[in-house]
């Protein structure tokens, strides 16, 4: 008796009973997503997926990225690359507390575009979380 591991079978070219559910799955569940965010009504808003990855992880530095990037709206993927890039820049750091990462924000730094960069990470914070115990 032959067993494969593919979701089509190889040499047949035939999906079972398996693929189809799969596919049914996903056609359920990712044909709507990948919609909405293709459509022209997506909203957008006035900060970068950076700026959103860095306020999930000031409100809750102990976060695991896949919760940040449902919160945010993209993929975890993405929010590692964020991280990173956060990370290279030097506005986050992160450090290992058993088996999850803790990031802490470097609220000293200027931001990084020129029209804002006489304003610092942790003045931007303090604006926006202003009634918040957050920082």
């Amino acid at each position: 008796m032959k067993q494969t591991f593919y979701f089509f079978d190889v040499a047949t070219l035939k999906m079972n009973k398996n693929s189809r559910n799969l596919i049914r799955e996903l056609i359920f569940w990712i044909i709507p997503y990948i919609e909405g965010i293709m459509s022209d009504s997506t909203p957008w808003t006035f900060f970068s997926n950076h700026a959103h990855v860095m306020l999930c992880l000031v409100r809750n530095p102990e976060q695991p990225l896949r919760e940040v990037a449902l919160s945010v709206g993209i993929t975890e993927r993405a929010v590692q690359r964020i991280v990173n890039d956060l990370e290279e820049a030097g506005y986050i750091e992160r450090e290992r507390v058993g088996r999850q990462n803790q990031y802490r924000i470097h609220q000293d730094l200027p931001l990084r575009h020129e029209l804002e960069s006489h304003c610092t990470i942790g003045e931007l914070l303090a604006a926006l979380f202003e009634n918040e115990s957050t920082l």
